[in-house]
């Protein structure tokens, strides 16, 4: 593996690991303050802020990656694409605007937030798309140093005024301005920073059309995905009262975090493979085979990791007994990130041809199922059946990618097979550990699969790989951070 792929992974982990890291102990932290029903509604009112932020961002985080490896300058992309996510924001506020007093009435957990924070809501839309702007832009530069610091003041200004505002009283509310004052903090940095790329000028009709034809289908994708990923939160709420909401929704929230480690690793793992797959496809997707057993060992052995300490000590010390007495959804939740993880290192091969009407095609056929699954698990196994579900939609989304993308790019059968056998093995896990509530049998079946992802990868032959790794996470990385 590259020197620069292992450096810039590296910093990107790093960092995910001290913000998704410091966000999980905001949580615990939080879950004391806040009673699990507040927490059911920040869960209810996250879908709706991610899912116009979806149509503000317009698909661009995939876009820009992608066409800052053409022949078009850089500076020229940026301004095209920044010309387009100002348009779309007016338009996805607009209407949020509009539909802010109607979603209750869909959404009954809502009650009148929405309504009596309007102004607060348009802001943090409007100011958590342009922060994921500005991440992107970055990340697909391959300036790591940049990305790294924007995002670890994000997440050290959002901790701390999470705390500060809750508790001095604010409550929920509190959190959400920590989410505005956070990403507020971002952009006026950026614009200091930044202000001399910036020129509207430049845009050009060819390049705008050339772009949103690329990212609308995107965008679509997006949304979709975020309805898929909140909708058992909102069917929750419907079937079940906001204090269960709020116990689901709470260990999907810690979850969640890991799915942000995963994005950290995609945004140093997706320039990089783009860029390779020009050189030479063939010892890319040898990389990105690699790297679907490398993910999964590590996954697992992190798991086994937590659940052994968990179970010792660690969540008695650190959870109330409402969480304690559901850990089961933890476990099975955690479940969805293995899966996933596979999906994150074969994400190159599904974006380089720009067949994005295909990946919208898949959230559209995922979202169908996720939406019938969903509902019956939840209304015959209530959040167990949610947690299920949410597993089951992340080994289902992995085979229909295969399914849809086997004769456009090469992907190993070694690799269909691996994520078959995962997906399999892990659905008896999670039925046994509902059946039995053993935590051991399940750490057992972590374990053998932890090994058989060790042994079929050969990754006994990539030892250089894991210490030169971790070398660089723990060592000159860090400085380079701090520095």
């Amino acid at each position: 593996m590259p020197k620069e792929l292992i450096k810039n992974t590296g910093i990107y982990i790093a960092i995910g690991f001290l913000g998704q890291g410091l966000i999980f102990l905001l949580w615990i932290i939080l879950a004391w303050w806040i009673a699990p029903s507040q927490i059911g509604i920040y869960a209810l009112v996250m879908f709706v802020i991610e899912f116009f932020s979806a149509l503000s961002i317009f698909g661009l985080d995939s876009a820009i990656t992608r066409f800052y490896y053409t022949k078009e300058k850089v500076f020229v992309i940026f301004n095209n694409a920044l010309t387009i996510f100002i348009a779309t924001s007016v338009l996805s506020l607009f209407l949020f605007f509009l539909t802010a007093k109607i979603i209750p009435v869909f959404i009954s957990g809502l009650s009148n937030i929405l309504e009596e924070n309007l102004f607060l809501f348009l802001a943090i839309i409007f100011t958590n798309s342009l922060f994921n702007f500005i991440l992107v832009h970055y990340a697909a530069l391959k300036k790591v140093i940049s990305y790294a610091r924007f995002q670890t003041l994000k997440v050290l200004s959002f901790c701390f005024f999470s705390l500060v505002l809750v508790y001095f009283g604010f409550g929920i509310l509190g959190i959400f301005s920590a989410l505005l004052f956070s990403s507020l903090l971002i952009i006026v940095l950026f614009l200091i920073k930044e202000r001399r790329i910036i020129s509207f000028r430049i845009s050009s009709f060819e390049g705008v059309k050339n772009i949103t034809s690329y990212a609308f289908p995107l965008m679509l994708h997006s949304s979709l995905v975020i309805i898929i990923l909140y909708f058992s939160r909102i069917l929750l709420d419907k079937y079940t009262d906001l204090v269960t909401l709020g116990v689901y929704s709470f260990f999907l929230l810690l979850v969640l975090q890991v799915n942000g480690l995963w994005s950290s690793f995609n945004r140093a793992w997706l320039p990089e493979v783009f860029s390779k797959l020009l050189d030479d496809k063939k010892k890319a997707i040898e990389k990105v085979n690699s790297m679907v057993f490398f993910l999964s060992f590590i996954y697992l052995l992190g798991f086994a990791f937590l659940i052994i300490i968990g179970e010792l000590f660690l969540f008695k010390l650190i959870l109330k007994e409402v969480y304690l007495t559901n850990i089961h959804l933890f476990y099975i939740l955690l479940l969805g990130p293995l899966i996933g993880a596979i999906s994150i290192a074969l994400y190159p091969l599904y974006y380089y041809k720009n067949e994005t009407k295909r990946i919208l095609f898949i959230s559209i056929l995922l979202s169908g199922i996720n939406i019938t699954l969903t509902f019956f698990m939840i209304k015959f196994f209530r959040e167990t059946g949610a947690a299920v579900s949410y597993f089951i939609m992340s080994s289902l989304a992995a085979f229909i990618y295969f399914f849809v993308f086997k004769n456009i790019m090469p992907i190993s059968s070694k690799v269909i097979n691996w994520t078959f056998f995962l997906s399999i093995i892990m659905a008896i896990n999670a039925a046994l550990l509902i059946k039995t509530s053993s935590s051991i049998l399940f750490l057992i079946f972590i374990i053998i699969s932890a090994v058989l992802a060790y042994k079929l990868g050969d990754l006994s032959k990539k030892k250089d790989l894991f210490f030169y790794f971790f070398k660089k996470i723990t060592g000159k990385i860090n400085n380079k951070i701090i520095n």
